[in-house]
């Protein structure tokens, strides 16, 4: 994958996609493969907001029972086994732990009806990760298997399977990766500044490449806004009037902690509120708030008063633990189709906003959903942009077909590789990073000891090669958020790498000789 502006300037294309989210990357992987000729911008970097500050769970939807919403409990269990079928070797079965407090005999039995219904609608159905039931354990168990959820009033527990994803920031490339190897034209760092519209329709869109200044133009047939947080503000700036894309922001903050869940994702409900506890690669993953958010998008972070109410709702669902210090924090948004105050109950469905309403034909916004439903999304949206186009296409297998970079038989993958890093830092971790592309990363490593400042720096190599990474931040989020946090000051070791490797060779071996 090479960032290549001239393969978009003054280039014709079927489809526009703005915005390099895990709902931009999966349109521009669909419509790729239906046979549409694509290309896709993003303004920052590939998956540099919610695609990667999401929960990091690929779940269900247990949740969306107590109001009731099947319809939507169906969808995300049919999106999370396909996940699980198209890349195995990122979406991982995780078991999950509800404990069950003070519950009285009605609400626990409403407990354990509500995890029947989920493992009847398909909740077990987690593809290759087995056919285990939901069970009621008892308190003993639950603390044996959890210290964590040790308190008063402690009266067992419900357990199910659900998904988690460890680095939803390489989902979004690998999906990217696809797209691109099927024909599409991608480039970060590079703003759609205004549309071409005739006569009520657009034709194209004007761009500017946000390192060099270089302006840019092309032609396309529909235009696609999967801008996530960002699209009615986007739609509206583009025609230049309020459009008839209506969202309304719900923040979530997430903290990252030292062990606290062992190997059971914690789902705590109380009165009126709930929490998720999940271990994350020898970490916790603590999360989230839910609430309305009405500022500028790109300003949202985590602020010590989130973190504190975050910690609060924590220590009433989980009384008996010490949060301790806090490794990292994040905030992220979702833009949600309508308006209300409560976003919490606020519906999760799907929005794809035809602007031929607003004198735009062939402009559309999608935005609502989850990260577990962005492959169905981006199904929807290419139907509707196929249907508009009068085109002959091929059809949707984007859950079938396993992204490219999925081994063809993941067991003997494994088997294979675990061998031959043995003696690498966190390789489990990279099989999942890289799936059948580990070879290449691999290649960039010396023969000999390796340590991890030599994996690192072949990461960076490889993530520069082929993975479009442009500036220091751009590496960080290619070697993922946990890295990060495990391992600070990614960032500025990818610049001391991009420097030297500019540098000319005898000054790169007079660096090494140090």
């Amino acid at each position: 994958m090479k960032r290549d502006l001239a393969s978009l300037d003054g280039q014709a294309f079927d489809l526009l996609v703005i915005g390099g989210g895990i709902v931009g990357a999966a349109i521009a992987r669909d419509a790729t493969r239906r046979g549409l000729t694509v290309a896709l911008v993003e303004r920052d970097d590939f998956a540099c907001a919610t695609s990667e500050a999401m929960s990091h769970m690929v779940h269900g939807g247990i949740r969306y029972l107590a109001n009731g919403d099947v319809r939507n409990v169906r969808e995300s269990l049919r999106e999370r086994a396909i996940w699980r079928k198209i890349a195995p070797h990122k979406i991982e079965v995780i078991d999950c732990l509800t404990p069950v407090v003070g519950s009285g005999f009605a609400k626990g039995l409403a407990m354990r009806a509500a995890v029947a219904t989920f493992n009847a609608l398909g909740g077990r159905n987690v593809a290759t990760g087995g056919n285990r039931s939901s069970s009621f354990i008892s308190a003993r168990e639950a603390v044996a298997a959890e210290p964590a959820v040790a308190q008063p009033g402690l009266e067992g527990a419900l357990t199910y399977l659900d998904c988690r994803v460890n680095e939803p920031e390489r989902v979004v490339l690998a999906l990217l990766q696809d797209a691109a190897a099927g024909g599409a034209t991608i480039a970060n760092h590079v703003e759609c500044t205004s549309l071409r519209v005739s006569a009520g329709t657009v034709q194209g869109a004007r761009l500017i490449d946000r390192l060099s200044g270089a302006a840019l133009e092309l032609h396309a047939r529909a235009v696609v806004n999967a801008t996530g947080s960002w699209a009615d503000a986007l739609a509206a700036r583009l025609l230049g009037r309020s459009t008839s894309a209506r969202t309304t922001l719900s923040k979530g903050v997430h903290l990252v902690t030292g062990p606290i869940a062992v190997s059971h994702a914690l789902n705590l409900a109380g009165k009126g509120e709930h929490a998720v506890v999940m271990p994350w690669r020898d970490m916790s993953l603590i999360g989230t708030t839910d609430d309305r958010f009405d500022g500028d998008p790109s300003k949202v972070t985590a602020t010590d008063d989130d973190i504190e109410r975050l910690k609060a709702k924590i220590a009433r669902l989980l009384p008996g633990v010490n949060i301790g210090a806090s490794l990292g924090r994040f905030a992220a948004l979702r833009a949600l189709p309508g308006s209300a105050g409560d976003t919490y109950r606020m519906s999760r469905d799907t929005a794809v906003v035809d602007h031929a309403r607003d004198d735009a034909a062939g402009l559309y916004s999608v935005f609502g959903g989850k990260w577990t439903t962005a492959r169905h999304m981006a199904e929807t949206a290419v139907d509707v942009v196929i249907a508009a186009l009068g085109v002959k296409a091929r059809g949707c297998d984007t859950a079938q077909a396993p992204l490219g970079e999925t081994p063809v038989d993941l067991e003997a993958f494994g088997k294979k590789w675990r061998g031959r890093l043995a003696n690498w830092p966190e390789a489990e971790a990279l099989l999942s990073s890289y799936g059948s592309s580990i070879g290449e990363v691999v290649s960039h490593v010396a023969p000999g000891p390796v340590d991890a400042r030599e994996v690192e720096r072949a990461r960076f190599a490889h993530a520069a090669a082929v993975e479009m990474a442009v500036t220091p931040a751009d590496f960080e989020r290619r070697l993922a958020r946990w890295h990060a946090i495990r391992h600070p000051g990614v960032a500025k070791r990818a610049a001391e790498w991009m420097t030297d490797r500019s540098a000319p060779t005898a000054q790169r071996e007079e660096r090494g000789r140090r």
